[in-house]
């Protein structure tokens, strides 16, 4: 049976070697940034990296707006829209499904690179082409856009 008087020695031993840690990690913390090592932040090659995902986020993002945007238009639901995604068989970046909240993330993105300004094209999807659950679902085909290859 573990005396009250045993728990404050553990916590007291505890709370000793807490410190201990303390100085010894701070020590070395200090010691490498005197040698010149950069501590934390990003490094040159994440914001590299992290500047292309951007770019091709945006990209993707640029040419799925022709489809998503007009459909958004006509009032239909994320849900709707992402079912004709999948319809279309039009595939995520990583080759998914599409959900309610990817297709949201697409409209804000376009959003935030400032080109909210959704408007129907010329470039209409012929009404065959358009898969029989869109259709069912009326949406106007005069909405309904071609993504360009590529």
């Amino acid at each position: 049976m573990v005396v009250k008087f045993q728990l404050h020695i553990y916590a007291a031993l505890a709370e000793q070697e807490r410190d201990f840690i303390s100085k010894r990690t701070k020590t070395a913390l200090q010691v490498a940034k005197e040698k010149g090592r950069q501590l934390g932040g990003l490094r040159d090659k994440t914001m590299k990296r992290n500047k292309a995902i951007q770019r091709k986020a945006n990209a993707e993002a640029a040419k799925l707006i022709k489809i998503i945007g007009p459909l958004r238009e006509a009032g239909q639901t994320l849900a709707a829209i992402a079912e004709t995604l999948n319809d279309m068989k039009v595939e995520t970046s990583r080759g998914g499904m599409w959900s309610p909240m990817q297709v949201k993330r697409v409209l804000d993105r376009i959003e935030s690179a400032g080109r909210g300004g959704l408007r129907p094209t010329s470039s209409l999807i012929h009404a065959a082409t358009l898969p029989a659950a869109s259709k069912a679902r009326g949406f106007p085909l005069s909405f309904v856009r071609a993504v360009p290859a590529g």
